[in-house]
């Protein structure tokens, strides 16, 4: 009986030890990516920043990298200025962000896009289109050289060419 029960206590001892080692993340901000001008030829301005990504309580030794887009900060700000449309039917005095959530899996493909701040159904969806475009375009995070699923908010800022006014055009 004695030694069932030290037999009990060390496997529960074990079993906290293992639970101790998992380390849930967390998300914090990171830098941002602005983007002011949409195309020469329009009025409207479509202001996107990337920011976000995952970060994990720190350990002494681990080496820990979030996902680049393919080409660095630069190429993805040229990437989304060439693919940003302003939808022909969203009022040009529409302004404000549209805030999607996603995940960079361990291939570098963004699954799950959703919109968690919303600002119309029109801007939503461009929103949502834009970072579908993004899929298969970021070498994925890693965590001790492995391939790690990182989580990653875009805000996309919309500025109609007449929002400062708070009318729509005649």
């Amino acid at each position: 009986m004695r030694n069932q029960l030290l037999l009990l206590c060390l496997l529960l001892l074990n079993g906290f030890s293992a639970a101790a080692q998992v380390v849930a993340p967390f998300q914090v901000p990171t830098t941002a990516i602005k983007i002011t001008e949409l195309n020469s030829t329009s009025n409207t301005i479509l202001d996107i920043q990337a920011s976000g990504g995952m970060y994990h309580h720190w350990h002494k030794g681990c080496d820990e990298k979030s996902p680049v887009f393919k080409g660095g900060n630069d190429s993805l700000v040229i990437f989304l200025q060439r693919n940003a449309q302003w939808p022909d039917s969203l009022a040009r005095f529409i302004k404000g962000k549209v805030r999607v959530q996603f995940i960079i899996d361990e291939c570098g493909n963004v699954r799950t896009p959703r919109v968690v701040q919303s600002l119309n159904p029109l801007a939503d969806a461009e929103a949502l289109r834009l970072v579908r475009l993004l899929s298969g375009r970021f070498t994925p995070g890693s965590l001790d050289g492995r391939s790690w699923a990182v989580g990653i908010i875009l805000p996309v800022t919309f500025s109609g060419s007449d929002a400062e006014s708070g009318k729509p055009d005649k």
